[in-house]
């Protein structure tokens, strides 16, 4: 009778927790937590990744407006002070990684916000106080400003669009830089919280 009341009580004790930690290490509760973390992720309304992007955002050279696309992201992490937005091209004649074609580099951007209208100003970026510190680098062209997607006549290039997620200790950007991706990521990575990107291709004569 006595081991059975022992019994009894040790089995109340380990389900209140008694006796010991009151959480057990899972591996798979810890996997399940991961998968419910919200993906830091970048999308446009103007094109989907990998598909094509509009006339309407090419370099007037191919007829187009050179307008920025629209663009917006979310699940930024936790501690995020401000954003970066690089726009970069590896298709020759521009080279891979530290050698792309930089097209649009967008630094400062207040963690605020979370998206960027069609053929946005620097100064239209604005914080929770409707202030913009938001300045651009330096492009392949020489400007610093947007520069849509401009192939040689019938080639087809790829063009790749990066937020980056930045910590407040930041080294300080300035429009005389000029970044590609592989730049970027490497002279920041310390301050870099998270990243996501997205790409698509302009045809020459679409």
């Amino acid at each position: 009778m006595r081991l059975v009341a022992l019994t009894a009580l040790l089995s109340i004790i380990a389900a209140c927790g008694g006796g010991g930690s009151s959480s057990s290490y899972s591996p798979q509760a810890e996997a399940e937590a991961e998968a419910e973390t919200p993906v830091f992720e970048l999308s446009s309304s103007a094109f989907s990744t990998g598909g094509d992007i509009p006339l309407i955002h090419a370099c007037t050279d191919q007829d187009g407006n050179n307008y920025s696309p629209q663009l917006s992201w979310q699940n930024a992490p936790d501690g995020t002070d401000s954003f970066a937005l690089i726009m970069d091209d590896e298709t020759p004649p521009c080279g891979a990684s530290d050698d792309a074609c930089v097209h649009w580099n967008l630094f400062n951007i207040d963690s605020s916000v979370s998206s960027l209208l069609e053929d946005v100003s620097p100064a239209d970026i604005v914080d929770e106080g409707g202030v913009s510190s938001v300045i651009e680098g330096q492009t392949y062209a020489g400007t610093n400003d947007y520069e849509g997607p401009c192939p040689p006549s019938g080639d087809s290039h790829v063009y790749f669009f990066t937020v980056y997620a930045l910590s407040a200790d930041h080294p300080e950007m300035t429009e005389d830089m000029s970044f590609t991706t592989s730049e970027f990521t490497a002279a920041y990575d310390s301050t870099i919280l998270a990243f996501a990107g997205m790409y698509g291709s302009f045809p020459a004569d679409n």
